[in-house]
Order: C-alpha cells, then structure tokens, then sequence
C-alpha cells in the first residue's frame, strides 16, 4: 500500500474516532441539560402533623371579688390548610381541663372543648426562634362537682417555637354561657404550657 491510501486510511479513521468521541460528549451534555420533568402530587389538605400542648390552665373573675381557678389542661390536634391560604394554618383539636378554686368549700371542674386556631401571623423573635400569633375560638361542656354549663369562647395566643417541634405556648379566652341570653362569665381563661408538634 503507497502512502497516500495509508494517509487516507488514516484520516478516515481519526475522523470516525473523533466523530464517535464528539457524538458520545454531546449526548452526556444534552442528557445532563435536558429539562428536568416535574411531578406535582396532588397534596390532601387534611394531611398535617399531629400536635399536642400540656401545661397549667386558669380563669380570673373581672367582676366583684377577683376570684382565681387553677388546673392542668391538655390537647390533642392537627394543623390543617382548610383556606388554601399562603402562610396560614389552622389548627383543629379537643382539650381537656380538670382545674379546682377554693371558694365556698371548694370546687373542682373539667371541661372537654373542641377548638379551631387559625395561624395569623409568624415573625422571628430572634433568628432561631420564630413567633407565631393565632386567634380562634373553642366551644364545649363544663362540669364537675358544679352544675352542667355549655360555654364558647373566643380566645388567641402565640406559640414561641425553640425548636423546629418545640414551643412554649400562651393562650388566653374570654367563656360564654350558650344559653340564649349569652351572658359573659366575667372570667379571663388562661393557659402557659409546653407545645409538641409530629
């Protein structure tokens, strides 16, 4: 073979090496930069975590002689996005209080309340512990060694989180009797206690 068919075959064959090498780089780069496909699940509005306060309860009288009750509550709940609404949720649960004041030889009362909370606002308080503000309402039965009363209240409070699952609480409500005058009990409800979220 002379040597110009040897250069022929030569540059043939680097140029299919080259050709190969080149089509195999291109198809990395075009499957590293082809567009990535994006699933959207739809998400259950009613699938949230599960959260639960345990701490000290109370009510004051704001009328006549100030008289003070005091006790454990307790809850059980879930945060929800019923309004679809950025940035807010609401949370939905019972509570349970058992609390006792001294007056009149004593008396020992336990609530059991549904409530609905709506998170209005969170701002940071510092940089790792943000502030969230809620107000909602609760309604339910009270009773005890006390005659059967069903109250509703209008209640709101902040939840100071130290932890991505870790607040401490503070809450306050103002009680009705649902009878159909709705008189007000004159008595400022109150709860401090620790909030664990899962």
């Amino acid at each position: 073979m002379n040597k110009i068919g040897k250069l022929i075959i030569g540059v043939v064959a680097a140029l299919v090496i080259a050709t190969s090498a080149f089509a195999a780089d291109t198809a990395v780069k075009a499957s590293t930069n082809a567009p990535v496909a994006v699933t959207t699940v739809a998400t259950n509005s009613f699938t949230s975590d599960w959260v639960f306060t345990l701490g000290g309860a109370g009510a004051t009288t704001t009328s006549g002689d100030s008289q003070s009750a005091f006790g454990l509550n307790l809850s059980a709940g879930k945060t929800l996005s019923l309004f679809n609404v950025s940035g807010i949720t609401e949370e939905a649960g019972v509570r349970q209080s058992i609390g006792y004041a001294s007056p009149n030889g004593g008396t020992t009362t336990l609530s059991t309340k549904p409530y609905l909370d709506v998170n209005l606002y969170t701002f940071n308080l510092t940089k790792t512990v943000p502030v969230t503000l809620f107000a909602g309402g609760n309604a339910g039965l009270t009773y005890g060694n006390s005659p059967l009363r069903w109250t509703a209240a209008p209640e709101a409070g902040l939840d100071v989180w130290l932890a991505r699952n870790v607040a401490i609480e503070g809450r306050g409500e103002y009680a009705f009797d649902l009878n159909p005058s709705a008189k007000a009990q004159n008595a400022i409800g109150w709860f401090v206690g620790v909030k664990f979220k899962f």
